[in-house]
């Protein structure tokens, strides 16, 4: 399970944010420590800020060509990462940066025994000095008690509150 707090922590202000994903009502809000602020998502204990700082091994958009071929399943991801040529599969997104659109895909190294993959449901997009301000205000009105909502015919997660 992730490790989360509902409470986005003072030190974390609107220039901190590199920018979000908005696959959902609420948007996900990334810093520039590596960390990020899940508002919404299908799992209870995945909402809020995640305070592990893994190495990043790539962290950026690809195409929804190289989404579908390589990342739209579990075991797809886990594969990718022993390719023969993983090294030149990375080296060609990171060459090739999708800008706003595409899929968000992180590969994080927590240990030397321990990398994930994740793929978001949106690409990631930079976001103005206005909109972050208005979401760090956001996140600190909220309450620290869940609730669960319904998207899409999907119940998620959130913490109560409208925000400002």
């Amino acid at each position: 399970m992730a490790n989360t707090s509902a409470t986005l922590p003072s030190k974390y202000l609107p220039n901190d944010i590199t920018g979000v994903t908005r696959g959902k009502s609420r948007p996900t809000v990334y810093f520039s420590d590596g960390t990020r602020y899940t508002q919404i998502h299908g799992k209870i204990g995945n909402i809020g800020h995640h305070t592990d700082i893994p190495e990043l091994i790539f962290f950026g958009n690809v195409s929804l060509h190289n989404y579908n071929t390589y990342l739209n399943t579990r075991e797809k991801r886990l594969a990718f990462l022993n390719l023969v040529n993983f090294d030149v599969l990375l080296q060609s997104f990171k060459d090739n940066p999708v800008v706003n659109g595409g899929r968000l895909f992180e590969i994080k190294k927590y240990s030397e025994t321990r990398t994930t993959t994740h793929i978001s449901r949106s690409y990631f997009e930079t976001i103005s000095l206005v909109e972050k301000s208005k979401l760090i205000l956001d996140i600190r009105n909220r309450t620290n008690i869940k609730e669960s909502v319904t998207e899409g015919g999907r119940t998620l997660y959130q913490f109560k509150g409208k925000g400002i």
